[in-house]
């Protein structure tokens, strides 16, 4: 695997990860707001 790969790889993985935080920080805020509004 060259640099330029393995710099790629990383790019990826880091921006799904990044991604995948914010939406279930959305889901997390949702279901918090429901919650609070039911009660």
């Amino acid at each position: 695997m060259t640099d330029k790969t393995a710099k790629a790889k990383i790019l990826y993985i880091q921006t799904v990860i990044s991604e995948t935080r914010m939406f279930v920080e959305l889901v997390y805020d949702k279901r918090n707001v429901e919650g609070l509004e039911g009660a």
